[in-house]
Order: structure tokens, then C-alpha cells, then sequence
């Protein structure tokens, strides 16, 4: 089973050293929270432990042994750090993993706990509420919204806009003039391109740009 991992800056995850490119392995059986080298499946859901703006790293992984699973985070015995990967390229592997499972349209709402919405093509919108709600968008002027504790907001595209509200959300976008905005506590904001606008509030919150005039 493939994931991503979140580190200390110097590669380190509960006082355990970990080094790029190695196998490790523990004589435990992996129970979640309790022992076991620890990942996420869904690269965004790495931000909730490890969030940017602290020195975190992160790494594609490769569990090699038995596996425990638990909400959004999984336990294994024998754990393989492939290689690091930056937090532009965690969104990346996001908007790919999902669409590549899903049916296309231009706009979804869905309401409820752990609902989706998804779509892609130009001015397409995606909406959601529910706790742990997940809202994706593709195309130019695209739009993501969630209410909901640790909800998500994605987009990718020029003029794209994720916007999230809730306990320990996130809003990520890319594209130049994307913005992304949350409220709640703990929550993230994170966007990538020129002109791009990040805005949270709320305690603990985190706000990261990148690009020409980002803020």
C-alpha cells in the first residue's frame, strides 16, 4: 500500500529518525495511534499532523508489511520512505488520485459526513457540507466550498477558489489569482501561483503562498 508521510525537518516522526530511500521495520503489529510506523493514503490528510509552515517534510511511502487502518491514518510494521515530495506536489497527487476515479460533471453539491463533490471544465463548481466533506474542482474560475469540522476544499486553475469553514479544515488551490480562504480553528490555507491569496482565522490557523506577489 502506497501513502505519504509527514516528518519533523530533520526527517524525524516521534523521536524515530527516518532517512530517505530506506526500509525500516518494527517486531510490532500495527495498531493506529498505538504502534507501528504511521501514514496517510490521502496526501492532504498528511497537513491535519504535520501542517506546513512548522519545517515539516513529506515523502511518498510504500507499507511492505501487515496494516492497520483507522479513519484517515494507517499503522504498518515495515515501512519503505521512497522519496520526498514537496507540498505543491501533495496537492498534485491529491487532485490526481481523485479524479481518476470519478465521473465528471460541471457542477455537484452533496450534503452529509464524508460526502464528495467533484467536477472539472471551466467555471465548474463543487459544494459541500458535512463533517469531513470533501469539495474538488478542475478548470479555469473553479470553485470548491465545504462547510464542515475537517473539511476540504481543492481546486486547481486561473481564478480558482477553495474555501472551507470548519474545526481543522483546509482550503488548497494552484493557479495564478487562486485563492484559498477557511475559518475554524486549526484550519489551512495554502495556494500556489502568481498573485495567489491565502486567508485563514481562526487559533492555530495557517496561511502559505507561493509565487510572483502571493499573499
Amino acid at each position: 500500500m502506497k501513502g505519504y508521510k509527514g516528518f519533523d525537518k530533520d526527517l524525524s516522526c516521534r523521536g524515530f529518525k527516518f532517512k530517505e530511500g530506506e526500509t525500516f521495520e518494527e517486531n510490532v503489529k500495527p495498531s493506529t495511534c498505538k504502534q507501528g510506523f504511521h501514514f496517510c493514503k490521502n496526501p492532504l490528510d498528511v497537513f491535519t499532523y504535520y501542517p506546513p509552515l512548522t519545517g515539516a517534510k513529506y515523502a511518498e511511502v510504500e507499507a511492505l508489511g501487515d496494516i492497520d487502518e483507522e479513519s484517515d491514518k494507517v499503522s504498518t510494521n515495515k515501512l519503505k520512505i521512497d522519496s520526498s515530495i514537496s507540498i505543491g506536489d501533495m496537492f498534485k497527487a491529491h487532485f490526481k488520485m481523485v479524479y481518476e476515479k470519478l465521473t465528471y460533471s460541471d457542477t455537484a453539491n452533496t450534503s452529509g459526513n464524508e460526502a464528495h463533490a467533484n467536477t472539472s471544465g471551466y467555471k465548474a463548481h463543487a459544494n459541500t457540507s458535512g463533517n469531513k466533506a470533501h469539495a474538488n474542482t478542475s478548470g479555469n474560475e473553479a470553485h470548491a466550498n465545504t462547510s464542515g469540522n475537517k473539511a476540504h476544499a481543492n481546486t486547481s486553475g486561473n481564478e480558482a477558489h477553495a474555501n472551507t469553514s470548519g474545526y481543522k479544515a483546509h482550503a488548497n488551490t494552484s493557479g495564478n489569482e487562486a485563492h484559498a480562504n477557511t475559518s475554524g480553528n486549526e484550519a489551512h490555507a495554502n495556494t500556489s501561483g502568481n498573485y495567489a491569496h491565502a486567508n485563514t482565522s481562526g487559533n492555530e490557523a495557517h496561511a502559505n503562498t507561493s509565487g510572483y506577489k502571493a499573499h
